[in-house]
């Protein structure tokens, strides 16, 4: 384990593999580990009453994955109202086993010019 705190305040972090729920608690407990400030995509369905409001207060952004909503823009929005923001994003977009990557991931960078952390 990497134990000091990356040097950029802006960045896309990529979570890969996100194959187990535990993920999430590990993540949690690393940021707060290491006083990283975090925002992390989550589908939608979690945010419902009554752990929407703790799941945003611990950083997260809930995404509808059953229809397109310009989510790569509005993430690119978000880096752009923010001057530090790590936005971390399962690769997979889902805990089942995936060939391939998603895209958006690298499209948020892209678009928002903010380098790609990758992590484990």
């Amino acid at each position: 384990m990497e134990t000091q705190n990356p040097s950029i305040l802006r960045c896309k972090v990529i979570a890969a593999p996100h194959t187990s729920n535990w993920n999430f608690l590990l993540m949690l407990l690393f940021s707060s580990a290491f006083g990283l400030k975090i925002k992390w995509m989550g589908k939608s369905t979690l945010f419902i009453f009554p752990f929407g409001f703790f799941l945003r207060y611990l950083g997260g952004i809930p995404v509808n994955r059953g229809r397109k909503s310009k989510l790569v823009g509005k993430m690119v929005e978000l880096f752009s109202s923010r001057k530090d923001l790590m936005l971390v994003v399962p690769v997979e977009g889902s805990r089942s086993y995936s060939k391939y990557w998603k895209s958006g991931f690298y499209h948020i960078a892209f678009g928002a010019e903010v380098p790609i952390l990758p992590t484990f």
